[in-house]
């Protein structure tokens, strides 16, 4: 997990934009996606939404497309700052909506190595 540590800003997005801004962001994302050689990654949340949740999951994301779809809130709007690590040892998103407005919401995002695929979607 990557904590505590200083970041490097990839893009500045949110998924209400014009589809060309929209592909450049995912694009940034997947240039530094490119950094870790995985298509599998551990997300840990800090900060979820209105109660402040935390939680953990793993997933597959081959682009940045599906990395923000693997970890963001679905079906409202997002505005996200999207960090490498400047110890390049995962990806970091600061995000806000609705129900979390302040920019308090952080994903940590690390890649899986080894190559067991049992519980990742």
């Amino acid at each position: 997990m990557v904590t505590n540590t200083k970041k490097q800003l990839i893009v500045e997005g949110n998924n209400n934009c014009e589809d060309w801004d929209w592909e450049n962001t995912c694009d940034a994302i997947t240039e530094a996606m490119k950094k870790f050689n995985t298509n599998r990654w551990h997300v840990e949340v800090k900060n979820f939404g209105w109660r402040s949740l935390s939680g953990e999951s793993d997933f597959k994301a081959e682009n940045g497309y599906e990395l923000l779809l693997g970890v963001l809130p679905q079906k409202t709007e997002n505005a996200f700052r999207v960090y490498l690590a400047d110890d390049e040892k995962g990806i970091m998103i600061n995000n806000a909506h609705h129900d979390s407005p302040m920019w308090l919401e952080w994903y940590t995002i690390s890649p899986i190595k080894e190559n067991v695929d049992e519980g990742i979607s």
